[in-house]
């Protein structure tokens, strides 16, 4: 009777045990993979919640262990079922803990991943910004140059604040590359995906700054003609002004002593 009883139980606890872990299975496997920051955080919490479970259930596994394993030992007359149900269990709980390792990584990605993207859409929205200015303002659209030297010196200033405004970013956007290049070396589910996205915003980045580099460069070759239109504009006006006064006192020296005699 006794031994009946044993059976039973050990029974009974193994059948809730292995329903447990099937549920925790499905638990841990049923969740869609976050589609934002949040989202991945989320999961991440909500995962580990669930690893708060299976340790819970610690104490179940060395129960049915210990119960399991004294039947054997005493030889009971389902020895070898109840030794079969024992590996069984052991190997249930060992899949179900590289389930959960696996969704945990997973999850890791996914919040790496959205990461990713977030930062990606920010830049992308300063470099859209960016063109935006680029189209309004004259110094970074269209071919003025100014029409002096202080239109050009003008246009300059305005053009130092938006390379002022790249050299801030720069720092963010290489930090945001190196991010994606990180997850797509490492193989993620979404690591193609990612390369590309990182590929296209290292595009936009160079096109940005070689694009406001050349609008420096003439911007500097317009300077430096404007300043030797106005150096020499300058010495004109100097020598015209010489040649006048000269003229003045050679007409005051013509009243005083007469005009020049030539023999």
């Amino acid at each position: 009777m006794d031994d009946s009883y044993s059976l039973h139980r050990f029974l009974s606890e193994y059948r809730d045990l292995v329903n447990w872990i099937n549920d925790m299975k499905q638990i841990n496997s049923a969740d869609d993979l976050a589609k934002d920051v949040a989202g991945a955080e989320a999961l991440l919490e909500r995962h580990q919640e669930h690893k708060g479970e299976i340790d819970a259930r610690e104490d179940s596994f060395k129960l049915i262990s210990d119960s399991g394993s004294s039947l054997v030992e005493r030889n009971h007359f389902a020895a070898s079922e109840v030794a079969e149900k024992l590996n069984s269990v052991s190997e249930e709980k060992i899949g179900l803990l590289s389930l959960w390792e696996d969704r945990r990584v997973l999850y890791e990605q996914c919040m790496d991943l959205q990461l990713f993207y977030r930062d990606t859409e920010q830049a992308d929205t300063w470099m859209a910004k960016e063109a935006w200015i680029r189209e309004k303002e004259p110094i970074a659209s269209s071919n003025n140059r100014g029409r002096d030297l202080i239109g050009v010196q003008n246009v300059i200033k305005k053009h130092q604040a938006v390379l002022s405004e790249i050299c801030n970013h720069e720092a963010r956007v290489n930090s945001v590359c190196e991010a994606g290049s990180s997850v797509s070396d490492g193989g993620g589910y979404m690591a193609d995906e990612v390369g590309s996205r990182v590929g296209k915003l290292r595009d936009h980045w160079n096109a940005l700054r070689d694009k406001a580099d050349k609008r420096k460069r003439d911007l500097d070759d317009a300077l430096l003609v404007r300043m030797g239109f106005f150096i020499f504009y300058k010495h004109s006006c100097q020598l015209h002004m010489c040649y006048a006064s000269f003229n003045y006192h050679m007409r005051e020296l013509i009243v005083i002593v007469g005009p020049p005699v030539f023999r």
